[in-house]
């Protein structure tokens, strides 16, 4: 890597699919603080997304016809604070944001070249019995929030006295397939041993072997989460959010 570039840079290839993500079919409004695109391939309960980057402008993606009850097209220019007042003003609601974690460069080149731990290895469907056998001592709660299934594309199991603890999964993300989705669970009685965040470099790892970039995704009032991602060495990229279509 160039010496040039800071420690903890994210990849160049990082930004590029979010950039790609948020491309629309045409530009509403391309400025240094607020970047705003139009498009139509939503869900049906969907009307945009919003983008609040660390660094970098803010991306809206929104559907035209959002965008027209905004009363924003290519000659309009507000801030993002006044489009949250427009959407405010018209009713618009978000989902409430993830926090977008990836790791930076440097550190995930370095965990590629660091030996796993003894304790982790990849699951497949020969650990059906065994992963079966985690989910049942899971709540439904935290099953749902990790969503964490032995048919994803690479999925990781952390191990203690042959009993499998923690699990973790990811797969090419549907909105860009280059980014790696990643979720992780480990069943109460065997936190706080640092399972969540092996499983998450172990993951990592082999998403950048197969051409991807790990990403980790909490919603903002999920601490363990967050904790979770950063003890593990990600940093923090982005909050996106969905905007909600009108009922």
């Amino acid at each position: 890597m160039n010496a040039s570039v800071p420690a903890d840079a994210f990849a160049s290839s990082i930004t590029t699919s979010w950039q790609r993500i948020f491309a629309g079919e045409h530009v509403l409004q391309s400025g240094t603080d607020l970047q705003i695109t139009c498009g139509d391939t939503f869900g049906a309960h969907e009307d945009g997304m919003l983008l609040l980057p660390v660094s970098g402008p803010a991306r809206a993606l929104l559907r035209p016809s959002l965008a027209a009850r905004l009363q924003l097209d290519a000659s309009s220019h507000c801030t993002l604070q006044q489009l949250r007042q427009r959407m405010a003003d018209i009713g618009s609601h978000t989902h409430g944001a993830d926090r977008v974690f990836h790791f930076p460069e440097a550190t995930l080149l370095a965990l590629a070249v660091q030996p796993s731990a003894d304790n982790i290895r990849p699951l497949d469907s020969t650990d059906a019995d065994a992963f079966s056998r985690f989910q049942a001592h899971a709540s439904e709660e935290d099953l749902d929030a990790a969503w964490v299934e032995l048919d994803h594309w690479r999925v990781f199991g952390a191990f203690e006295g042959g009993r499998l603890v923690a699990a973790g999964s990811m797969y090419p993300w549907q909105l860009d397939p280059t980014l790696a989705d990643t979720g992780v669970l480990t069943l109460a009685d065997a936190r706080g041993r640092g399972h969540a965040c092996r499983l998450v470099q172990a993951m990592a790892v082999a998403a950048l072997s197969a051409g991807l970039q790990p990403q980790y995704r909490c919603q903002l009032d999920n601490t363990v989460s967050l904790l979770t991602a950063e003890r593990a060495g990600m940093r923090a990229f982005a909050d996106w959010d969905i905007l909600l279509a009108a009922d």
